[in-house]
């Protein structure tokens, strides 16, 4: 388990579902930039109950997006901006605004545990699936009545090749071999036939490691960030941010930028306090001067929603909450986005009634309104970069 920790852990929440239909916790955040005044965001009441809405930041309100007899994650909004795909219990899945049902990408290769996918164009995308006892990477080309699988890489060597970053013509990825991590690169390449890739010895290792990394992305051809799993040991998992780059005339360095922390009951688990989308509403996000992150903060006894300054090194915190009471139940922040100059970004919430909801819906008209909270990019960065 350790080898593939959160490897197994991103494809987890696919196949968990508890039995305890209680609610307690509930969750709102917000997962994808629709257009320039609305987000889609993503309501948990349950563990097992998940409604995806398209929300107005101009009026408040907000129309359901999706049938609540599915259970989505991994949403990603398609390059054309007019549909989006998602897991849904492990199947890929597309859906266009414009209509009702989404649609079932079936495929006759014996692949599962989608995961990482990536769109190249609206009838292109990337991604990893388990193929013959391991994590594999394919390129997936849609027409309009078939889906056709290529390979990206060798499939004869016995290894685990995961999180993909197609950047030009060249694919980078973590490659796995036992308790060996190392990311590496090299030229993208498809093969439909996924059985006869042929090797072309320019595989380039760029980063080893003894630790697990995990959750690769390359800014571009020279700069990238990844995760690296440090202890995953007592009620917290720890993780390193590090920045891999290079000049024109050196080799790949490696610069690491802070630990975070957060907490394994909110990532995976049986319990209610789950989400369903397990770590994702909690990985960095990398900006061109800044990324913000989440980590768990002991004053508040939450986690907390971070900016990292890359000249100075300086850590600001975006939110600042008063020390959790005894006997109460912590507020966690996370999954910022950032549109038309603000931070949007989900929270936690304990409630026993449904006056007490994140959510409120009018019962004669039907319109919901949620409760994100926001904060202004301006003073933020004035006071980040000041």
């Amino acid at each position: 388990m350790k080898n593939n920790f959160f490897f197994f852990l991103n494809i987890l929440f696919y196949f968990l579902t508890p039995c305890v239909k209680a609610v307690s916790f509930e969750y709102v955040y917000p997962v994808a930039l629709v257009d320039h005044s609305h987000l889609l965001v993503l309501h948990q009441s349950a563990i097992d109950d998940i409604q995806l809405w398209v929300w107005d930041i101009e009026n408040n309100a907000a129309r359901k997006e999706l049938n609540s007899l599915y259970l989505p994650s991994s949403i990603q909004i398609l390059p054309g901006g007019k549909a989006y795909s998602f897991i849904d219990r492990g199947r890929f899945k597309i859906k266009s605004f414009d209509k009702r049902t989404p649609k079932t990408l079936e495929f006759y290769e014996p692949i599962y545990a989608i995961c990482c996918i990536k769109w190249i164009t609206d009838n292109q995308c990337y991604f990893v699936a388990k193929y013959k006892g391991f994590f594999r990477i394919f390129l997936c080309d849609i027409l309009e009545h078939t889906v056709t699988l290529s390979a990206l890489h060798d499939f004869n060597q016995q290894l685990n090749f995961t999180y993909p970053c197609k950047i030009e013509d060249e694919l980078f990825f973590i490659l796995n071999d036992n308790d060996q991590y190392e990311i590496c690169k090299l030229a993208w390449r498809a093969e439909k036939d996924l059985s006869n890739f042929q090797a072309c010895n320019n595989q380039d290792c760029i980063f080893k490691s003894p630790n697990q990394l995990c959750f690769l992305s390359m800014q571009n051809e020279k700069n990238g960030f990844v995760l690296e799993l440090l202890n995953e040991n007592g009620a917290m998992v720890h993780f390193s941010c590090l920045q891999i780059s290079r000049s024109e005339e050196s080799s790949w360095t490696t610069r690491r930028l802070f630990n975070f922390k957060l907490p394994k009951d909110l990532i995976f688990g049986f319990d209610q306090t789950r989400l369903y989308e397990s770590i994702y509403p909690f990985l960095p996000q990398y900006f061109k001067s800044f990324l913000l992150f989440m980590d768990y903060d002991e004053i508040s006894g939450s986690c907390q929603i971070f900016l990292f300054n890359y000249k100075t090194t300086q850590t600001l915190k975006v939110n600042t909450l008063p020390p959790v009471k005894k006997g109460t139940n912590p507020i966690h922040y996370f999954s910022p986005l950032i549109l038309q100059g603000s931070i949007f970004y989900g929270s936690s919430n304990y409630c026993n009634t449904q006056e007490e909801s994140l959510v409120t819906i009018d019962p004669r008209t039907g319109i919901c309104r949620f409760q994100l909270p926001k904060l202004e990019m301006r003073h933020l960065l004035s006071e980040a970069f000041s």
